[in-house]
């Protein structure tokens, strides 16, 4: 029932607060690329304007800027020496910029500063513009679609077409917070 509550009902949500959360972000992620400009200027090129022009967003393109910085990274792989198989450290130049390859990297403020710019990013792509979009223009809720049994694992799902995740809001809360409850209703 609570499910079909949520889906039926909707969930209300504060759009002004939420839209300026979201200019907040874009904000701070400017705010971020104007501090790792000067560290990228003789590492990349420049526009016509004598500016550093580079797509953050753009994973063939970090990682070029990263191999440019000569970063690098340790991974542990399985080799055969002398007929048993050992775990060593090696040491390579970064070939991907994935998240899970940049918290292996510490000690470059490159990297620190490209990690705090994709967690802005994040809160205004993937949680910001789509919840807003998801908004219906008849009841002002957002109606989600839950699967209550949509793991392997038996924990629900959330899906629908506009991808915004209602079981994946960031903790924090002056994100929740956005979510108005009916009177009575928490």
């Amino acid at each position: 029932p609570a499910f079909g509550d949520m889906e039926f009902k909707g969930l209300r949500l504060d759009t002004d607060r939420w839209k300026s959360l979201i200019e907040r972000n874009l904000a701070d992620a400017k705010a971020i690329e104007e501090e790792m400009r000067p560290m990228m200027f003789d590492m990349w090129r420049t526009n016509l304007f004598g500016e550093v022009d580079i797509n953050l967003g753009s994973p063939k393109q970090v990682v070029e800027l990263l191999q440019r910085f000569k970063i690098k990274v340790k991974d542990e792989v399985r080799v055969k020496e002398r007929g048993k198989w050992v775990i060593k450290t090696v040491e390579s130049l970064i070939s991907d910029s994935s998240d899970s390859t940049l918290k292996k990297v510490s000690g470059y403020p490159i990297v620190d500063c490209l990690k705090k710019w994709r967690s802005k990013m994040i809160r205004v792509n993937t949680f910001g513009y789509p919840y807003i979009e998801a908004v219906h223009k008849g009841t002002g809720r957002i109606h989600p679609e839950f699967d209550q049994l949509g793991t392997e694992t038996g924990r629900p799902a959330s899906h629908k077409k506009s991808h915004e995740n209602m079981l994946n809001i960031p903790r924090e809360a002056e994100m929740r917070s956005c979510f108005i409850a009916d009177p009575d209703y928490s």
